[in-house]
Parts: C-alpha cells; structure tokens; sequence
C-alpha cells in the first residue's frame, strides 16, 4: 500500500476538476482509493490529489494510460505532472 500525492499546475481549477470527476471509474478500477483533491490557497490553479493505492505499479500505468493524458490535456494541465509515493 501506498500514499500518493500528485500535483498539477492547471489553466482554470473548475474545469480541471470537471475532468478530473469523470475519471473516477478508471481510478477505482485501478485500486486508487481514499481520493482527495484540493488545490492552492493562494493559487487555486495548482491543484493536488492525494490517494492510497495497492500497487505502484498501478499510479504509474494509469498516469501513463492514454485516456489519463486526454483528461489531463482536457482539464488544462500545464507543464509537468509531480508525483511522490509514500511507502507505508
């Protein structure tokens, strides 16, 4: 088990999360759990998603997966997606 913690710099938080909702199934199915996400205070375009996850594997094939990269493009994700894994 694993905590993870994924950080984007987004154009508009709304639509970002919009998005973001609707990958709800695809997480479940890789057995990303506890999912919250929030964003920056005092910028609300950064964004941060924290969830538990059985398996690493499965954050990295999702992140990679072509339909997570559409979502992001879609919600506005700029630059790179920051990623840290917390064993526990």
């Amino acid at each position: 088990m694993a905590k993870v913690i994924v950080h984007h710099h987004v154009k508009d938080y709304d639509t970002w999360k919009t998005h973001f909702d609707s990958g709800a199934d695809a997480r479940k199915a890789k057995g990303m759990t506890h999912v919250h996400a929030g964003r920056n205070s005092k910028d609300p375009n950064h964004v941060y998603v924290v969830f538990d996850v059985a398996e690493h594997s499965h954050i990295h094939d999702h992140l990679a997966h072509g339909d997570t990269k559409d979502l992001q493009e879609k919600g506005g994700v700029i630059g790179e997606t920051n990623v840290v894994v917390l064993d526990y």
